[in-house]
């Protein structure tokens, strides 16, 4: 809660009252496109458990890439309406609220990246990795509120969201990268693409990761 509100405490703080409110309602309708993540980790998370606990890391991998397809796949069926209705949306709260339309965009950009990423987070406490779910996600709420108050300065509200988005995007990296190292398991849209070709998840390409990763 604290990662997704950074953007209106900033504005709060910085005595951007009335923009703090028009970011609240964008965030809210931003936020609208990760509930399928939402959804899909909630479903995920105890299968998860068994496939580490059996030590079964190729199912847990193709596991993974499901629940990441499943989760992108809704964020972007709800995402391109939302992109398109944000503006006379807000509208009906009132004119002053169109203002906030560039801002629900940004702030959707943003939620859509997560859920390209798959339950990360989920991934992570589901396999023993509960202090590195717990590290990032403090670093990604640090980074959080110095992106916001860096856009707030610049581009003001709209800096905010790009702040956001950013933070979004940087911990949902970390968590990948780790997740690479640590549970060697490549990102879940990775895996997917690759698997188009059953012959292309080979050892050459895991070690290229790998590599990639550190």
């Amino acid at each position: 809660v604290f990662v997704s509100r950074a953007g209106v405490l900033v504005l709060g703080w910085t005595d951007h009252i009335r923009e703090a409110g028009i970011f609240a309602l964008a965030l809210n309708i931003a936020m609208l496109v990760g509930l399928s993540r939402i959804a899909v980790a909630t479903m995920f998370s105890p299968t998860a458990a068994d496939l580490y606990a059996r030590g079964d890391r190729n199912g847990l991998q193709q596991l993974f890439a499901r629940a990441t397809l499943l989760s992108a796949g809704g964020a972007v069926v709800v995402a391109i309406p939302m992109m398109v209705i944000a503006e006379p949306f807000l509208r009906f709260f009132g004119e002053g609220y169109a203002a906030g339309a560039p801002i629900a965009r940004v702030l959707i950009l943003g939620y859509v990246f997560v859920a390209l990423c798959g339950p990360q987070q989920n991934l992570l406490t589901m396999t023993g990795n509960e202090w590195a779910a717990a590290t990032t996600m403090i670093a990604g709420a640090v980074a959080n509120i110095i992106a916001c108050a860096a856009g707030v300065a610049i581009y003001g509200p709209i800096g905010a969201a790009v702040g956001v988005a950013l933070a979004l995007s940087i911990w949902s990296v970390a968590m990948a990268v780790y997740i690479g190292k640590r549970l060697k398991i490549m990102p879940g849209l990775v895996f997917a693409l690759l698997s188009i070709r059953p012959s292309a998840i080979d050892a050459h390409q895991w070690n290229w990761f790998l590599r990639a990763s550190k």
